[in-house]
């Protein structure tokens, strides 16, 4: 709400600063300062997903959760980034996949001419580094803005006491999860939010993803229903599910 009105309320802000200015305190002090209070636009929260971007936005970092916590990585293969290292020393594996949200992107030349680059990326785990040579930075370019969800495969290597993570393909993690086919169980304690959550479904179209509804039934029981037609649902379809007055769980799986 405040951020709709910001400029209402700057104005409002600026007015009470000029009646201070002139000793006119009336108008916005006393007994009646609720009811001068400026009015603010009557509109649905954001989603998890709108709400860590304008987080990330502000302050240059997530505070209340991280994206990736929309996304089921377990699913498409992701390594937490932070158990890459012990992945790497203790079994010997150099290829994994690793999932994550772009903070930063660095291009350069190399010696022989060609383009690489340096992307950082974050997950729930940490912050991470990986690297794209020509071929692979070709096909990743269109996707490395800072905030964009991205599934990489990656060659771990040792350099001394750190490791370079080398993707070898990177897509887009919505993609990922779309094709992986997410099951998505969503469980309703009131009837109304029935209809918000076909618009969604129907905004979304079809997919792989399949879609069932628990809803209560007497006073114990529950009941499940699996609807016939499966879903392209995305992180924030999934984010504005969750947000359903009345839609009191969606599990993946």
């Amino acid at each position: 709400q405040l951020m709709e009105a910001v400029d209402t309320v700057i104005r409002h802000a600026n007015a009470a600063a000029s009646e201070r200015e002139c000793g006119q305190s009336n108008l916005f002090g006393g007994s009646n300062d609720e009811a001068h209070r400026p009015r603010l636009p009557v509109l649905p929260d954001w989603d998890s997903m709108e709400r860590l971007r304008h987080e990330f936005e502000a302050i240059g970092f997530y505070l209340s959760a991280h994206p990736i916590d929309n996304f089921p990585t377990a699913r498409v293969g992701a390594v937490p980034s932070a158990e890459i290292g012990s992945r790497f020393r203790n079994s010997g594996r150099s290829t994994m996949k690793v999932a994550g949200i772009v903070l930063a992107k660095r291009e350069m030349t190399t010696k022989t001419g060609n383009r690489m680059a340096f992307v950082q990326m974050s997950d729930a785990s940490g912050v991470f580094e990986i690297t794209l040579f020509v071929e692979a930075l070709v096909k990743a370019r269109p996707h490395l803005e800072a905030g964009t969800p991205l599934l990489a495969t990656i060659e771990v290597q040792a350099r001394d006491e750190d490791l370079r993570l080398t993707a070898t393909d990177v897509t887009p993690l919505d993609d990922a999860v779309a094709q992986a086919g997410v099951a998505v169980q969503v469980h309703l304690d009131q009837p109304k939010a029935a209809n918000e959550l076909r618009s969604i479904l129907e905004r979304a179209g079809a997919g792989r993803g399949r879609v069932s509804i628990v809803i209560p039934v007497d006073r114990d029981g529950e009941a499940e229903i699996t609807l016939p037609q499966s879903y392209a649902i995305s992180a924030r379809g999934r984010a504005a599910i969750k947000s359903i007055p009345g839609v009191s769980d969606v599990r993946e799986y």
